[in-house]
């Protein structure tokens, strides 16, 4: 959600930690981010607008900056301090897929909607298989409209 505000970010990454963070394994590190500081907040769509952001991370194994970190909440450090989690500041690439690529993205409405969406990467495919061809064909219909005569 990323809200940056000084007590509503170290609440949910508290909850983060207690509920993920505390059972991971050390690697790879669980990357957490926000879309809100990179293109604000999109209101009642804030959770829809992530849905993609997350969808490409995943298919390409890797994970976007948060473009305005530049100084973390000490409350926000001292949640994940130990926990294999990272706030990046940078692109970061080459995340293992095979190790649990999954995500969560957050929206909460101001009617107190609450929704939380979670994606897992697809396996990889075992075979490589073409597309089917793509066949285009015109066909005229009596009830068409003629075309003007000009033209």
């Amino acid at each position: 959600h990323g809200t940056g505000t000084p007590l509503g970010d170290p609440i949910e990454v508290r909850s983060l930690a207690g509920a993920v963070l505390a059972a991971r394994a050390p690697s790879p590190p669980l990357c957490v981010g926000s879309l809100k500081a990179n293109c604000g907040h999109a209101e009642p769509a804030a959770g829809l607008a992530g849905l993609p952001r997350l969808a490409a991370g995943l298919l390409e194994a890797r994970a976007p900056p948060s473009a305005q970190l530049r100084r973390i909440n000490p409350h926000v450090g001292s949640a994940v301090e130990g926990a294999a989690c990272a706030l990046p500041t940078q692109l970061a690439r080459g995340l293992d897929a095979a190790a649990g690529g999954r995500g969560g993205v957050s929206s909460f409405g101001y009617s107190g909607t609450i929704a939380h969406a979670v994606l897992e990467a697809a396996a990889p495919s075992l075979g490589t298989s073409s597309p089917p061809p793509l066949v285009c064909a015109r066909r005229r219909y009596s009830w068409r409209v003629a075309p003007h005569l000009l033209l």
